[in-house]
């Protein structure tokens, strides 16, 4: 969180970047870091891991996690973030 204005840069830059992402628009690392280095406060971007889990149709359950080494399209046609457990920062 910025002490300075309230708000949460890097989570706001992570969905800026998903939401100009068109319907089955390809997902590239590359582009991201790019969205990440524009963010208040970001000095050093360093991507550990990202995972992708499509949902099963059938069975509407999510199935195993896959990485995602450079870049990817949504099986969906989207992608979500559920969550922001696993972002850490170093400040």
């Amino acid at each position: 969180m910025s002490i300075i204005n309230g708000n949460y840069p890097v989570q706001d830059a992570i969905n800026e970047y998903m939401k100009e992402l068109p319907f089955n628009g390809e997902l590239v690392f590359a582009h991201f870091i790019d969205k990440l280095q524009k963010a208040e406060g970001v000095v050093i971007q360093h991507l550990v891991n990202a995972e992708s889990r499509a949902i099963d149709i059938n069975t509407n359950q999510y199935l195993d996690a896959e990485p995602i080494n450079v870049k990817t399209v949504p099986v969906s046609g989207y992608f979500t973030i559920p969550n922001f457990d696993n972002v850490s920062y170093v400040v």
